[in-house]
C-alpha cells in the first residue's frame, strides 16, 4: 500500500510504468481484432482466415509461455513485442493461406502440402530467420531493455514460425484441405 501523500520522480515513473504497459497491452487485443477483419478481408472467407491466424495466436501464447518458464517479464522497453509479434507474425499464416487458395483452386479443392510447405513455406522461413537476425541483433546491447525487446521479439517470431510451417500444414492436413 502506497501512503496517498507520497509524491516525487519514483511514482511518476511507476505510474507511467503502469500506463505504458496498459496502453501496449490494449493496442495488442486492438491489433488482433483489426488484423482479423483485415485478413477475412483478404482471405474472402472467415474459415481461412481463422486458420491463417492460427499460427499467430499459437505463436503468441508460445512466447508468453517461454517468457514465463524463463522469467522474462514485460517492462517499458520490451512491451512494444505484443503488438509487434501479432503483425510480424500473422504473415506467415496469411501467406501459406494463400498459397493454400491457390493449390486448392488448382487442384480440385485439395490443395497440395508440398506447395505449401517447399515453395511458400521456404520463403516464409527466409523471411523469418532474417527478422529474427535483426532483433536477436538488439540482444547484443548494454541496455537492458533493448536486450530483453530483441529476446521477446526473437522468441515470438520464432514461435509464430514453428507454428506456421508445422502446426498450419498439420491443421490443413487433419481438415483434409491439404494432401
Amino acid at each position: 500500500v502506497v501512503d496517498p501523500d507520497v509524491s516525487g520522480l519514483a511514482v511518476n515513473i511507476n505510474l507511467h510504468e503502469t500506463m505504458i504497459i496498459t496502453g501496449f497491452r490494449r493496442a495488442a487485443g486492438l491489433t488482433a481484432v483489426l488484423i482479423f477483419i483485415i485478413v477475412i478481408a483478404q482471405l474472402r472467407s472467415l474459415g481461412d482466415a481463422v486458420l491463417a491466424l492460427v499460427p499467430t495466436g499459437l505463436g503468441w501464447l508460445w512466447m508468453l509461455g517461454v517468457m514465463a518458464v524463463i522469467g522474462l517479464d514485460f517492462n517499458v522497453a520490451n512491451i512494444v513485442a505484443l503488438p509487434l509479434v501479432i503483425g510480424i507474425g500473422t504473415a506467415f499464416g496469411v501467406h501459406l493461406m494463400h498459397r493454400y487458395q491457390e493449390s486448392a483452386r488448382a487442384h480440385g479443392g485439395v490443395a497440395r502440402l508440398d506447395d505449401l510447405v517447399r515453395s511458400t513455406g521456404g520463403a516464409v522461413v527466409l523471411s523469418a530467420l532474417t527478422t529474427i537476425a535483426s532483433f536477436a541483433a538488439l540482444m547484443l546491447s548494454d541496455y537492458g531493455g533493448m536486450v530483453t525487446f530483441g529476446l521477446a521479439m526473437v522468441l515470438g517470431i520464432s514461435a509464430c514460425l514453428l507454428a506456421s510451417i508445422i502446426v498450419l500444414p498439420a491443421l490443413l492436413a487433419l481438415l483434409r484441405r491439404a494432401a
